[in-house]
């Protein structure tokens, strides 16, 4: 967002076209940020990023410790989807291959 708010300083912006994407680790950004700034972007394209950890096999977060409340909530915030609710009025261009294992 700071990255944002310099390119505004320095460059005219139209804040109505302001439009937001990444790819792997950059697309998991995306979902991250525009879930979290949805009145910012006209727009966002995660392009094969983002993951939760409810949809990977159970045996990935199967750490004795990994059930104490703060490495919860740290899985939680760090899931592409904690606030997907904050994307439904955010037009979005997701693309991601069926034969990635990782994402």
């Amino acid at each position: 967002m700071r990255c944002l708010a310099e390119a505004k300083r320095r460059f005219a912006v139209d804040d109505d076209r302001v439009y937001l994407g990444g790819e792997s680790m950059g697309g998991h950004g995306t979902w991250l940020i525009a879930s979290r700034h949805p009145q910012r972007f006209a727009a966002a394209a995660p392009v094969f990023g983002g993951w939760d950890y409810r949809v990977w096999p159970a045996d990935q977060f199967n750490h004795p410790r990994g059930t104490r409340p703060s490495e919860l909530f740290a899985r939680e915030v760090q899931s592409s989807f904690a606030s997907a609710e904050g994307l439904l009025h955010v037009p979005l261009y997701v693309v991601h291959g069926d034969i990635d294992p990782a994402v």
